[in-house]
Protein backbone atom coordinates (compact mmCIF):
# COMPACT_ATOMS: atom_id res chain seq x y z
CA UNK A 1 0.00 0.00 0.00
CA UNK A 2 1.39 3.34 -1.05
CA UNK A 3 2.13 5.75 1.80
CA UNK A 4 0.34 9.07 1.96
CA UNK A 5 2.30 12.25 1.37
CA UNK A 6 3.07 14.59 4.25
CA UNK A 7 4.46 18.05 3.56
CA UNK A 8 6.01 19.25 6.82
CA UNK A 9 6.67 23.02 6.96
CA UNK A 10 8.83 24.70 9.62
CA UNK A 11 9.24 28.44 10.18
CA UNK A 12 11.90 28.48 12.91
CA UNK A 13 15.06 26.51 13.83
CA UNK A 14 13.53 25.82 17.27
CA UNK A 15 10.61 23.98 15.69
CA UNK A 16 12.83 22.09 13.27
CA UNK A 17 15.18 21.04 16.08
CA UNK A 18 12.29 19.56 18.06
CA UNK A 19 11.33 17.24 15.21
CA UNK A 20 14.79 16.44 13.83
CA UNK A 21 16.77 15.75 17.00
CA UNK A 22 14.01 13.81 18.76
CA UNK A 23 14.02 11.34 15.85
CA UNK A 24 10.42 12.22 15.02
CA UNK A 25 11.21 13.02 11.38
CA UNK A 26 12.72 9.57 10.92
CA UNK A 27 9.65 7.95 12.48
CA UNK A 28 7.27 9.99 10.33
CA UNK A 29 9.25 9.09 7.20
CA UNK A 30 8.40 5.42 7.82
CA UNK A 31 4.69 6.23 7.90
CA UNK A 32 4.43 8.95 5.24
CA UNK A 33 6.19 9.94 2.06
CA UNK A 34 7.78 12.83 3.89
CA UNK A 35 8.57 16.12 2.17
CA UNK A 36 10.10 18.88 4.26
CA UNK A 37 10.04 22.63 3.74
CA UNK A 38 12.00 25.10 5.85
CA UNK A 39 10.97 28.74 5.59
CA UNK A 40 13.93 30.95 6.47
CA UNK A 41 17.45 30.00 7.49
CA UNK A 42 18.34 26.31 7.85
CA UNK A 43 20.48 26.27 10.99
CA UNK A 44 21.94 22.83 10.38
CA UNK A 45 24.66 21.22 8.29
CA UNK A 46 22.93 20.76 4.93
CA UNK A 47 24.92 17.57 4.15
CA UNK A 48 23.66 15.87 7.30
CA UNK A 49 20.14 16.81 6.36
CA UNK A 50 20.51 15.48 2.80
CA UNK A 51 21.78 12.14 4.11
CA UNK A 52 18.64 11.64 6.20
CA UNK A 53 15.88 12.85 3.91
CA UNK A 54 15.69 12.88 0.15
CA UNK A 55 13.13 15.57 -0.55
CA UNK A 56 13.18 18.96 1.07
CA UNK A 57 12.96 22.61 0.15
CA UNK A 58 14.55 25.61 1.84
CA UNK A 59 12.70 28.84 1.12
CA UNK A 60 14.57 32.02 1.96
CA UNK A 61 12.47 35.16 2.38
CA UNK A 62 13.62 38.51 1.07
CA UNK A 63 13.64 41.63 3.24
CA UNK A 64 10.44 42.76 1.50
CA UNK A 65 8.74 39.43 2.13
CA UNK A 66 9.81 39.48 5.78
CA UNK A 67 8.38 42.98 6.04
CA UNK A 68 5.10 41.83 4.48
CA UNK A 69 4.75 39.06 7.06
CA UNK A 70 5.74 41.45 9.85
CA UNK A 71 3.13 43.98 8.74
CA UNK A 72 0.46 41.30 8.39
CA UNK A 73 1.20 39.80 11.84
CA UNK A 74 1.08 43.19 13.52
CA UNK A 75 -2.23 44.00 11.80
CA UNK A 76 -3.63 40.83 13.30
CA UNK A 77 -2.18 41.50 16.75
CA UNK A 78 -3.63 45.01 16.86
CA UNK A 79 -7.02 43.42 16.24
CA UNK A 80 -6.79 40.94 19.14
CA UNK A 81 -4.56 42.83 21.60
CA UNK A 82 -7.41 43.60 24.00
CA UNK A 83 -7.69 39.83 24.60
CA UNK A 84 -4.02 39.19 25.44
CA UNK A 85 -1.53 40.76 27.83
CA UNK A 86 1.38 39.31 25.86
CA UNK A 87 0.14 40.69 22.56
CA UNK A 88 -0.44 44.08 24.17
CA UNK A 89 3.30 44.03 24.93
CA UNK A 90 3.90 43.69 21.18
CA UNK A 91 1.49 46.45 20.16
CA UNK A 92 0.35 48.91 22.79
CA UNK A 93 3.63 49.02 24.70
CA UNK A 94 6.37 48.79 22.06
CA UNK A 95 9.67 49.95 23.53
CA UNK A 96 11.23 52.92 21.75
CA UNK A 97 14.54 51.17 21.16
CA UNK A 98 12.98 48.06 19.66
CA UNK A 99 13.84 47.95 15.97
CA UNK A 100 12.38 44.60 14.93
CA UNK A 101 9.55 45.44 12.52
CA UNK A 102 8.82 48.65 14.40
CA UNK A 103 7.87 50.39 11.15
CA UNK A 104 5.63 47.47 10.26
CA UNK A 105 4.02 47.79 13.69
CA UNK A 106 3.36 51.51 13.26
CA UNK A 107 1.90 50.98 9.80
CA UNK A 108 -0.21 48.13 11.14
CA UNK A 109 -1.60 50.40 13.85
CA UNK A 110 -2.74 52.87 11.20
CA UNK A 111 -4.14 50.10 8.99
CA UNK A 112 -6.04 48.54 11.92
CA UNK A 113 -7.74 51.83 12.71
CA UNK A 114 -9.53 51.57 9.34
CA UNK A 115 -9.83 47.81 8.69
CA UNK A 116 -10.89 44.99 11.02
CA UNK A 117 -9.19 42.14 9.13
CA UNK A 118 -5.49 41.90 8.19
CA UNK A 119 -4.71 42.10 4.44
CA UNK A 120 -4.77 38.39 3.64
CA UNK A 121 -5.39 38.74 -0.10
CA UNK A 122 -2.59 41.26 -0.62
CA UNK A 123 -0.07 39.34 1.50
CA UNK A 124 -0.90 36.06 -0.26
CA UNK A 125 -0.40 37.67 -3.66
CA UNK A 126 2.92 39.21 -2.63
CA UNK A 127 4.10 35.84 -1.27
CA UNK A 128 2.73 33.78 -4.15
CA UNK A 129 6.21 32.84 -5.44
CA UNK A 130 7.06 31.12 -2.15
CA UNK A 131 3.62 29.51 -1.91
CA UNK A 132 4.01 28.17 -5.45
CA UNK A 133 7.24 26.46 -4.36
CA UNK A 134 5.36 24.67 -1.60
CA UNK A 135 2.59 23.75 -4.04
CA UNK A 136 5.23 22.16 -6.29
CA UNK A 137 5.84 19.61 -3.52
CA UNK A 138 2.30 18.23 -3.90
CA UNK A 139 1.73 14.81 -5.38
CA UNK A 140 -1.48 15.25 -7.38
CA UNK A 141 -1.89 11.48 -7.70
CA UNK A 142 -1.69 10.78 -3.99
CA UNK A 143 -3.41 12.11 -0.89
CA UNK A 144 -1.30 14.86 0.68
CA UNK A 145 -1.40 16.27 4.20
CA UNK A 146 0.08 19.71 4.91
CA UNK A 147 1.40 20.19 8.45
CA UNK A 148 2.80 23.55 9.51
CA UNK A 149 4.96 23.63 12.67
CA UNK A 150 5.15 27.22 13.84
CA UNK A 151 6.75 29.29 16.57
CA UNK A 152 4.51 32.16 15.58
CA UNK A 153 5.78 35.73 15.57
CA UNK A 154 6.41 37.85 12.52
CA UNK A 155 7.63 34.78 10.63
CA UNK A 156 4.21 33.15 10.80
CA UNK A 157 2.80 32.23 7.41
CA UNK A 158 -0.18 30.28 8.78
CA UNK A 159 -2.91 32.46 7.30
CA UNK A 160 -1.28 32.64 3.89
CA UNK A 161 -0.95 28.85 3.75
CA UNK A 162 -4.60 28.37 4.75
CA UNK A 163 -5.80 30.95 2.23
CA UNK A 164 -3.65 29.65 -0.63
CA UNK A 165 -4.33 25.94 -0.21
CA UNK A 166 -8.04 26.38 0.49
CA UNK A 167 -8.38 27.40 -3.16
CA UNK A 168 -6.93 24.01 -4.03
CA UNK A 169 -9.41 22.33 -1.64
CA UNK A 170 -6.56 21.28 0.65
CA UNK A 171 -6.58 21.64 4.42
CA UNK A 172 -3.65 22.94 6.46
CA UNK A 173 -2.92 21.44 9.87
CA UNK A 174 -0.90 23.48 12.34
CA UNK A 175 1.09 22.74 15.52
CA UNK A 176 2.22 25.56 17.81
CA UNK A 177 5.73 24.81 19.04
CA UNK A 178 6.28 26.52 22.38
CA UNK A 179 4.40 26.85 25.66
CA UNK A 180 3.64 30.58 25.39
CA UNK A 181 3.30 30.94 21.62
CA UNK A 182 -0.50 30.63 21.46
CA UNK A 183 -1.02 33.57 23.79
CA UNK A 184 1.92 35.70 22.66
CA UNK A 185 2.88 35.05 19.02
CA UNK A 186 0.24 33.07 17.12
CA UNK A 187 -1.45 34.51 14.00
CA UNK A 188 -4.80 32.86 13.25
CA UNK A 189 -7.14 35.21 11.41
CA UNK A 190 -7.88 32.25 9.12
CA UNK A 191 -7.76 29.14 11.30
CA UNK A 192 -6.19 25.90 10.05
CA UNK A 193 -8.23 22.69 9.79
CA UNK A 194 -6.80 21.65 13.17
CA UNK A 195 -4.38 23.30 15.59
CA UNK A 196 -2.24 21.30 17.98
CA UNK A 197 -1.19 22.89 21.29
CA UNK A 198 0.59 21.85 24.51
CA UNK A 199 -2.35 21.48 26.89
CA UNK A 200 -5.64 22.80 28.26
CA UNK A 201 -4.21 26.23 29.03
CA UNK A 202 -3.10 26.78 25.43
CA UNK A 203 -6.42 25.49 24.14
CA UNK A 204 -8.29 28.04 26.24
CA UNK A 205 -6.12 30.84 24.84
CA UNK A 206 -6.67 29.59 21.29
CA UNK A 207 -10.40 29.91 21.87
CA UNK A 208 -10.35 33.16 23.83
CA UNK A 209 -7.73 35.17 21.90
CA UNK A 210 -7.98 33.70 18.41
CA UNK A 211 -11.63 32.68 18.40
CA UNK A 212 -10.87 29.10 17.39
CA UNK A 213 -13.67 26.60 17.90
CA UNK A 214 -13.46 23.86 20.50
CA UNK A 215 -13.29 21.16 17.82
CA UNK A 216 -10.42 22.91 16.01
CA UNK A 217 -7.89 22.72 18.86
CA UNK A 218 -6.20 19.57 20.16
CA UNK A 219 -3.96 19.06 23.19
CA UNK A 220 -1.02 17.04 21.85
CA UNK A 221 1.94 18.04 24.04
CA UNK A 222 5.42 18.58 22.64
CA UNK A 223 8.08 16.21 21.21
CA UNK A 224 10.99 18.04 22.87
CA UNK A 225 9.51 17.62 26.35
CA UNK A 226 8.82 13.95 25.69
CA UNK A 227 12.41 13.49 24.49
CA UNK A 228 13.75 15.06 27.68
CA UNK A 229 11.58 12.73 29.75
CA UNK A 230 13.04 9.78 27.87
CA UNK A 231 16.68 10.84 28.01
CA UNK A 232 17.27 12.73 31.27
CA UNK A 233 18.66 10.22 33.78
CA UNK A 234 18.98 11.96 37.13
CA UNK A 235 21.97 11.00 39.28
CA UNK A 236 21.10 9.70 42.76
CA UNK A 237 22.09 12.77 44.75
CA UNK A 238 22.28 15.83 42.48
CA UNK A 239 23.90 18.90 44.00
CA UNK A 240 24.35 21.34 41.10
CA UNK A 241 22.31 24.22 39.70
CA UNK A 242 21.08 24.67 36.14
CA UNK A 243 20.63 28.37 35.27
CA UNK A 244 18.80 29.01 31.98
CA UNK A 245 18.47 32.44 30.40
CA UNK A 246 15.01 33.89 29.83
CA UNK A 247 15.93 36.89 27.58
CA UNK A 248 13.61 39.46 29.19
CA UNK A 249 16.47 41.57 30.53
CA UNK A 250 20.03 40.28 30.45
CA UNK A 251 21.38 42.93 32.85
CA UNK A 252 18.83 42.07 35.55
CA UNK A 253 19.29 38.37 34.98
CA UNK A 254 23.10 38.55 35.13
CA UNK A 255 22.90 39.85 38.72
CA UNK A 256 20.93 36.75 39.71
CA UNK A 257 23.42 34.55 37.87
CA UNK A 258 26.33 36.03 39.81
CA UNK A 259 24.45 35.55 43.08
CA UNK A 260 23.74 31.93 42.12
CA UNK A 261 27.46 31.30 41.56
CA UNK A 262 28.30 32.78 44.96
CA UNK A 263 25.76 30.49 46.66
CA UNK A 264 26.99 27.48 44.68
CA UNK A 265 30.48 28.07 46.02
CA UNK A 266 29.13 27.78 49.58
CA UNK A 267 27.73 24.33 48.78
CA UNK A 268 30.60 23.13 46.60
CA UNK A 269 28.21 23.00 43.67
CA UNK A 270 28.52 23.87 39.99
CA UNK A 271 26.32 26.26 38.04
CA UNK A 272 25.52 25.12 34.50
CA UNK A 273 24.73 28.28 32.54
CA UNK A 274 22.86 28.33 29.24
CA UNK A 275 21.79 31.83 28.09
CA UNK A 276 18.85 32.54 25.85
CA UNK A 277 19.98 32.46 22.17
CA UNK A 278 19.05 36.15 21.80
CA UNK A 279 21.64 36.99 24.45
CA UNK A 280 24.61 34.93 23.25
CA UNK A 281 26.81 37.95 22.49
CA UNK A 282 26.08 39.62 25.83
CA UNK A 283 26.53 36.37 27.73
CA UNK A 284 29.82 35.55 26.04
CA UNK A 285 31.21 38.93 27.07
CA UNK A 286 29.78 38.73 30.58
CA UNK A 287 31.12 35.28 31.54
CA UNK A 288 34.65 36.44 30.71
CA UNK A 289 34.38 38.80 33.68
CA UNK A 290 33.52 35.96 36.07
CA UNK A 291 36.48 34.18 37.63
CA UNK A 292 34.97 31.05 39.13
CA UNK A 293 35.61 27.35 38.78
CA UNK A 294 31.99 26.80 39.76
CA UNK A 295 30.61 28.25 36.49
CA UNK A 296 30.14 25.77 33.64
CA UNK A 297 29.16 27.33 30.30
CA UNK A 298 26.80 25.01 28.45
CA UNK A 299 26.75 24.71 24.66
CA UNK A 300 28.80 26.66 22.14
CA UNK A 301 27.69 30.21 22.97
CA UNK A 302 31.10 30.89 24.52
CA UNK A 303 32.89 29.94 21.30
CA UNK A 304 34.61 32.61 19.20
CA UNK A 305 33.29 31.03 16.00
CA UNK A 306 30.32 33.07 14.67
CA UNK A 307 28.99 30.10 12.72
CA UNK A 308 28.74 28.17 15.99
CA UNK A 309 27.27 30.78 18.31
CA UNK A 310 24.49 31.62 15.87
CA UNK A 311 22.97 28.15 16.31
CA UNK A 312 20.57 26.79 18.88
CA UNK A 313 22.13 24.28 21.25
CA UNK A 314 21.40 20.65 20.44
CA UNK A 315 18.93 18.85 22.69
CA UNK A 316 21.77 16.68 24.01
CA UNK A 317 23.26 19.89 25.47
CA UNK A 318 20.52 19.88 28.13
CA UNK A 319 21.14 16.36 29.39
CA UNK A 320 24.20 16.85 31.61
CA UNK A 321 22.82 20.00 33.32
CA UNK A 322 19.44 18.36 33.96
CA UNK A 323 21.00 15.05 35.06
CA UNK A 324 23.01 16.87 37.75
CA UNK A 325 20.55 19.62 38.70
CA UNK A 326 19.27 19.85 42.23
CA UNK A 327 17.41 23.01 41.28
CA UNK A 328 16.68 24.92 38.08
CA UNK A 329 16.60 28.72 37.75
CA UNK A 330 15.30 30.98 34.98
CA UNK A 331 13.18 34.09 34.45
CA UNK A 332 10.00 32.24 33.48
CA UNK A 333 11.38 30.47 30.41
CA UNK A 334 9.80 27.31 29.01
CA UNK A 335 12.70 25.48 30.65
CA UNK A 336 11.11 26.31 34.02
CA UNK A 337 8.17 24.13 33.07
CA UNK A 338 10.37 21.43 31.52
CA UNK A 339 12.36 21.21 34.76
CA UNK A 340 9.16 20.61 36.75
CA UNK A 341 8.09 17.90 34.29
CA UNK A 342 11.44 16.23 35.06
CA UNK A 343 10.82 16.47 38.80
CA UNK A 344 13.32 19.29 39.46
CA UNK A 345 12.49 22.18 41.79
CA UNK A 346 12.18 25.26 39.60
CA UNK A 347 12.83 28.86 40.65
CA UNK A 348 11.20 31.49 38.45
CA UNK A 349 12.59 35.03 38.67
CA UNK A 350 9.82 37.58 38.15
CA UNK A 351 11.85 40.32 36.49
CA UNK A 352 10.61 43.78 35.55
CA UNK A 353 9.79 44.15 31.85
CA UNK A 354 10.41 47.93 31.51
CA UNK A 355 6.94 48.42 30.06
CA UNK A 356 5.61 51.81 31.10
CA UNK A 357 3.04 50.53 33.61
CA UNK A 358 2.99 50.27 37.38
CA UNK A 359 2.43 46.51 37.16
CA UNK A 360 5.17 45.47 34.79
CA UNK A 361 6.72 42.24 36.07
CA UNK A 362 6.76 39.18 33.83
CA UNK A 363 3.83 37.70 35.74
CA UNK A 364 1.83 40.89 35.18
CA UNK A 365 2.42 41.09 31.44
CA UNK A 366 2.31 37.52 30.10
CA UNK A 367 -0.94 35.55 30.00
CA UNK A 368 0.48 32.05 30.44
CA UNK A 369 2.40 33.18 33.55
CA UNK A 370 -0.30 35.39 35.01
CA UNK A 371 -2.71 32.46 34.70
CA UNK A 372 -0.60 30.11 36.87
CA UNK A 373 0.96 32.67 39.21
CA UNK A 374 -0.96 31.40 42.23
CA UNK A 375 -0.49 27.72 41.42
CA UNK A 376 2.15 25.77 43.31
CA UNK A 377 4.33 24.93 40.32
CA UNK A 378 7.32 27.30 40.57
CA UNK A 379 9.17 28.96 43.45
CA UNK A 380 8.54 32.55 42.35
CA UNK A 381 10.75 35.43 43.52
CA UNK A 382 10.88 39.06 42.46
CA UNK A 383 13.81 40.43 44.45
CA UNK A 384 17.39 39.42 45.17
CA UNK A 385 16.93 38.98 48.92
CA UNK A 386 14.10 36.45 48.56
CA UNK A 387 16.01 34.79 45.75
CA UNK A 388 19.02 34.17 48.00
CA UNK A 389 16.78 32.71 50.71
CA UNK A 390 14.99 30.25 48.44
CA UNK A 391 18.16 29.10 46.67
CA UNK A 392 19.93 28.48 49.99
CA UNK A 393 16.83 26.78 51.41
CA UNK A 394 16.50 24.39 48.46
CA UNK A 395 20.24 23.71 48.28
CA UNK A 396 20.21 22.87 52.00
CA UNK A 397 17.61 20.14 51.54
CA UNK A 398 18.79 16.62 50.86
CA UNK A 399 16.32 16.26 47.99
CA UNK A 400 13.97 19.17 47.17
CA UNK A 401 10.53 17.88 46.20
CA UNK A 402 8.31 19.18 43.44
CA UNK A 403 4.85 19.43 44.94
CA UNK A 404 2.09 20.13 42.46
CA UNK A 405 -1.65 20.51 42.78
CA UNK A 406 -3.55 17.67 41.14
CA UNK A 407 -4.01 18.31 37.45
CA UNK A 408 -1.55 21.23 37.24
CA UNK A 409 0.84 19.60 34.80
CA UNK A 410 -1.96 18.16 32.66
CA UNK A 411 -3.42 21.68 32.49
CA UNK A 412 -0.18 22.99 31.02
CA UNK A 413 0.93 20.06 28.85
CA UNK A 414 -0.57 16.77 27.74
CA UNK A 415 1.94 14.09 28.77
CA UNK A 416 -0.36 11.14 28.06
CA UNK A 417 0.53 8.65 25.30
CA UNK A 418 3.42 8.99 22.86
CA UNK A 419 3.73 12.14 20.77
CA UNK A 420 4.02 10.14 17.54
CA UNK A 421 0.67 8.49 18.24
CA UNK A 422 -0.92 11.84 19.01
CA UNK A 423 0.38 13.56 15.87
CA UNK A 424 -0.79 10.69 13.63
CA UNK A 425 -4.23 10.79 15.23
CA UNK A 426 -4.20 14.57 14.87
CA UNK A 427 -3.59 14.24 11.13
CA UNK A 428 -5.89 11.30 10.45
CA UNK A 429 -8.56 11.47 13.13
Amino acid sequence: MKKKNLILIFDHPLSFRSYLETGLLNKLSKIFELKICIIGKLDYDIKVFVDQFTEFTVIQLSLIENFILGFYSNCYWWGVADMSLSIQNRTWFQKKNKLNFINANKLAKVYSSFFSNPPIRLSTILLRDKLHKIKAMLDIENDTKILYITSGGTNSIADQLVSYFSKLSLDVYCVVENWDNVSSKAVFAYPPKKTGVWGKQSKEYAKKIHNLNENQVFEIGNPRVEWLQDHVKKIDSPKDIFFGGGSVDFVQESIYLLTTIEIAQLFGARVFYLPHPKCYDLARTYVKTINSNHLICVGDFNSNKPQVISKLPSLSTYLDPFNNAKIFISSFSTLNLEAVVLGISSIAIDLHTHIDLNSNKISDRHDHINDIFKLNIFNIVDNLEDFKKIVIELMSKSQPKVELDDGTLSYLINLNDRYLEKIILFLNG
